[in-house]
């Protein structure tokens, strides 16, 4: 609905959802780098065209993308939106709320998944499948609500738990 307003106003709106246009600075924010692996916050992705945005920027530049997604949707279906996510070489970690719905739209995509409930599971998970050259990707595509106050609540979380839980 937005981009159809943007569009009927005159406002080229291909820029916007271009996977190609630069991110702002507090997005995508490096971390950690641990054992080789690089450890992304995005907390601030709550839509799924910004996670896509975010996945696309980091995939040249690694093996593979570690992807956590959760959150809760605010009533848009995000599954629609996981076969872009196909093309790459990656794993999606489902976390929160909405993470078995999530998980059953990977596995009709024959996206490799994990699901579980919490985002410091989902951080142990991606640990343990981390490979040097690969990335870590918080970009939830999805509210906070369900499991911290905000996203700059889930993201402090993200990186507290890199920091005293994976950084042993």
């Amino acid at each position: 609905m937005v981009y159809a307003l943007l569009d009927a106003l005159g406002i080229n709106t291909h820029a916007i959802a271009s996977h190609d246009a630069p991110l702002p600075d507090h997005r995508v924010h490096l971390v950690a780098h641990l054992n080789g692996v690089d450890w992304y916050n995005d907390s601030k992705s709550t839509v799924m065209e910004a996670t896509l945005a975010a996945v696309a920027k980091l995939a040249p530049h690694y093996q593979r993308i570690i992807l956590l997604l959760g959150g809760v949707s605010k009533g848009v279906d995000r599954t629609p939106y996981l076969h872009q996510l196909a093309p790459y070489n990656m794993h999606v970690i489902c976390f929160g709320k909405e993470s078995a719905l999530l998980a059953t739209a990977c596995l009709e995509h024959n996206l490799a998944y994990s699901a579980c409930e919490t985002l410091a599971a989902a951080c142990t998970i991606a640990q343990s499948y981390a490979q040097p050259g690969d990335a870590v990707l918080l970009s939830p595509g999805g509210a906070s609500f369900d499991l911290f106050t905000n996203y700059e609540e889930r993201g402090k979380a993200f990186v507290n738990i890199i920091q005293t839980q994976l950084h042993n």
